[in-house]
C-alpha cells in the first residue's frame, strides 16, 4: 500500500503526518538553513546553533539525534510512546530559545575536535568549489571556520533569523502526540535560492583524485535524469567489477544544490595502473548510453524499484521528508502514486537526452591526466581568465618574480606569463587574518592569494592597503600560524585554486560516499533520507567529506540505521 500524508498547522508550523513503523513513532522537526546559507566567515555557525540547542539535553530514554546538510537542519526523535516525541520537541525548542553563551566556548571546541576527526571534502569539494566558487553549495571544500571566533551574539542572530515558525515544518511518522506544542517565534518562510554556477566549459576534468575516479554532475530533479544515473550505475557495476574487476564499488551518491537542481558524486575506486582503463569504461558507458538510451528491461526494473521503495515500511519517511523539503521551498508536495506514474512515463528516448545532459554537466575528477578524459574534455582552468590591470607591481623579496599587483580594483599573484590568479576586492568572499601576518584572501570564484609579508618588498605595507580594501565582516582573524609559502608551483587542476600556497584548509579526505547499514533504529534511518530527482533515495557507499552533503535513503525493514556523510553523534 502506498503510503498517505495529511497536513495540518500547530503554532504556525506546518504538520505533515503518514503511518510508521508498527509499535513506532518517529518524528522531525526541520528548518529550511544549512551549510549552503553560510559565508566562509561564519561558516560552521548553524552546526553550532544545532549543537548548543541540546547543552542542557545529552541523554534521554528514546533515541534522538540532529543533523545540518546543504539546505536543511533537523532535529529527529524516535519511540514507541508518542509522548515521547512531544516531550523531545518541547526541548528543542526550549532549546532554540534559551541563552548558551555560558557553554558557548566549550561547544565551539568540541565541534572543532568533531570536524577534526571528520576530515574534509576532498575532491568533492574541489569539484564543488570549481562549479560554485567559494559560496553557496562550494563552501563544501572549507572548514567550518567561523568555529574559531563566533561570539554568543552571532549564534543568537542566525538562530533568531532561521529558526523560526514560519521556516519550520514538522513530520511524524506515526501518531499525532496529545498535546503538542511547538513554541517557535514568528518569522517569514525562507525558501533556497537557485545555486548560480560559474561560468565554465563543460565537459571538464581535475587531477589530484585519490583512491579512484569520481564524476560530479548537474541535474534538474525530473525523473529522466533520476533514471539515467539508475542505469549508469548498474551498468558501471556489471562492466567495471563484474566484467573487468577493475572496482570494489561504484558509488553514487545525490545531494540537493537547490529546490529545482541535485548534485550527483558518481565513484569508482580504482587501483592507480587500473585508472585508464577504468576511464575509458566510465566515460564510454555515458556515451553509449546517451546514444542508444537504455533497454526496455532496465526500464521496467527501474520503475518496480520506485514502486516497492514507497511501499516498502521506510516508504513514508521517504515521502515525508521529501514533502517536507516541497513545503519549506514553497513548492507543491508530490504524492507517492504521482511519483510512481512519473517515473513510469520515462522512455528510452527521454533517458539517452538526460544522460546527454549530464555528460555536458560533467566534472571528472582523475589521479592524473588520462589520455582517455583528455581526450574527450578539456582540464578546468588552474588560473584566473584575467589580471588586474593599472595597480603597482609588487617584486619578491629574492628575484623579479613571481609578482603581485595591487590595485583599487583587486590584487594579482603572477607566476608566469598568462598565469594568474585574481581577486577582485567586490567578489573577495573572505580575508583569513593569521597571528603570523599572513593573509589568505579567497575570492568568489574559490581562487585564493596567500600574502607573505615576508615574501614581497615592503611586504607589510602591502598586505596592509589589501586588508583595508576588505569589508570588516569578511575578515576572519584566526590565532594561529597562516599556510606554509612554498616556491610557486602550477596549480594544475590540483584541489583548490590559489596563487603562491594551496587554498587553506581545503578538504584532503578520501572521497567516498554512503554504505548504507541494516540494524539499530528507525531513528537514524530518518536521518538517512533523501529523495533522487524528488523521488527516491539512491544507493550509496563509502562515506563523504565535510558535512554533509545531503542525505541518502536506504531500503527499511524493521528498524535500521544509515551512516551519512555528515558527522553523527550519540547524544
Amino acid at each position: 500500500m502506498l503510503p498517505l500524508v495529511e497536513q495540518d498547522v500547530i503554532d504556525g508550523v506546518p504538520v505533515l503526518r503518514s503511518t510508521g513503523v508498527a509499535g513506532r513513532h518517529a518524528a522531525a522537526l526541520m528548518f529550511r538553513v544549512g551549510q549552503f546559507d553560510e559565508a566562509l566567515p561564519v561558516r560552521g555557525i548553524t552546526h553550532a546553533v544545532e549543537h548548543l540547542t541540546f547543552g542542557g539535553h545529552h541523554e534521554a530514554h528514546y533515541e534522538f539525534n540532529a543533523g545540518v546538510d546543504g539546505w536543511y537542519t533537523r532535529y529527529l526523535v524516535e519511540s514507541g510512546d508518542p509522548a515521547d516525541i512531544a516531550a523531545y520537541l518541547r526541548a528543542v525548542c526550549e532549546g532554540l530559545a534559551a541563552d548558551h553563551g555560558a557553554i558557548l566556548d566549550r561547544e565551539r571546541r568540541i565541534l572543532r575536535t568533531e570536524a577534526a576527526s571528520r576530515g574534509g571534502a576532498g575532491m568533492l569539494g574541489s569539484c564543488l568549489v570549481e562549479r560554485y566558487g567559494a559560496r553557496g553549495p562550494g563552501v563544501l571544500n572549507y572548514p567550518e571556520l567561523g568555529l574559531e571566533r563566533l561570539t554568543w551574539a552571532d549564534v543568537a542572530a542566525w538562530r533568531a533569523r532561521w529558526f523560526t515558525a514560519g521556516n519550520a515544518v514538522l513530520w511524524i511518522a506515526g501518531d499525532r502526540p496529545d498535546g503538542l506544542r511547538l513554541p517557535l517565534p514568528d518569522g517569514p518562510a525562507r525558501p533556497a535560492p537557485a545555486a548560480v554556477p560559474l561560468p565554465a566549459t563543460r565537459p571538464a576534468y581535475l587531477t589530484g583524485a585519490k583512491g579512484g575516479l569520481a564524476a560530479g554532475l548537474v541535474a534538474d530533479r525530473s525523473f529522466p535524469p533520476h533514471a539515467a544515473q539508475d542505469v549508469l550505475k548498474r551498468r558501471l557495476t556489471q562492466a567495471l567489477r563484474h566484467d573487468r574487476g577493475l572496482t570494489y564499488d561504484v558509488g553514487l551518491g545525490v545531494q540537493e544544490i537547490d529546490p529545482d537542481h541535485l548534485h550527483t558524486w558518481l565513484t569508482a575506486d580504482v587501483l592507480p595502473e587500473q585508472v585508464p582503463m577504468a576511464a575509458h569504461v566510465l566515460l564510454s558507458t555515458f556515451e553509449t548510453l546517451a546514444t542508444a538510451g537504455a533497454q526496455e528491461a532496465e526500464l521496467a526494473d527501474y520503475r518496480r524499484r520506485i514502486q516497492e521503495r514507497y511501499e516498502s515500511p521506510a516508504g513514508p519517511v521517504a515521502l515525508l521528508d521529501h514533502q517536507a523539503r516541497a513545503v519549506l521551498n514553497g513548492r507543491p508536495r508530490r504524492s507517492a502514486a504521482e511519483s510512481i506514474r512519473l517515473a513510469a512515463e520515462v522512455t528510452s528516448a527521454d533517458l539517452a537526452k538526460a544522460t546527454q545532459s549530464l555528460w555536458d554537466s560533467m566534472l571528472v575528477a582523475a589521479p592524473y591526466d588520462v589520455p582517455a578524459i583528455q581526450g574527450r574534455m578539456g582540464r578546468a582552468p588552474s588560473f584566473s581568465a584575467r589580471a588586474i590591470t593599472g595597480g603597482k607591481v609588487h617584486k619578491p623579496v629574492a628575484g623579479d618574480s613571481p609578482t603581485l599587483t595591487v590595485s583599487d580594483q583587486g590584487v594579482t599573484f603572477t607566476r608566469a606569463p598568462g598565469e594568474h590568479v585574481t581577486v577582485d576586492y567586490a567578489d573577495a568572499a573572505a580575508l583569513l587574518s593569521f597571528n603570523d601576518g599572513k593573509r589568505s584572501l579567497i575570492g568568489g570564484d574559490g581562487f585564493t592569494i596567500v600574502l607573505d609579508p615576508a615574501q614581497w618588498k615592503n611586504g607589510a605595507a602591502v598586505v596592509s592597503t589589501v586588508t583595508a580594501r576588505i569589508p570588516e565582516g569578511l575578515v576572519l582573524p584566526l590565532d594561529r600560524p597562516g599556510p606554509a609559502t612554498p616556491a610557486p608551483q602550477p596549480a594544475a587542476g590540483q584541489p583548490g585554486k590559489s596563487g603562491s600556497a594551496s587554498q587553506p584548509a581545503a578538504a584532503t579526505r578520501k572521497d567516498r560516499l554512503l554504505r548504507i547499514v541494516t540494524g539499530q533504529t528507525f531513528l537514524v534511518a530518518c536521518l538517512g533520507v533523501l529523495l533522487v530527482g524528488g523521488v527516491v533515495w539512491a544507493s550509496v557507499s563509502g562515506s563523504q567529506g565535510s558535512a554533509p552533503l545531503g542525505l541518502v535513503a536506504a531500503v527499511l525493514v524493521g528498524r535500521l540505521i544509515a551512516r551519512n556523510f555528515r558527522r553523527r553523534r550519540r547524544r
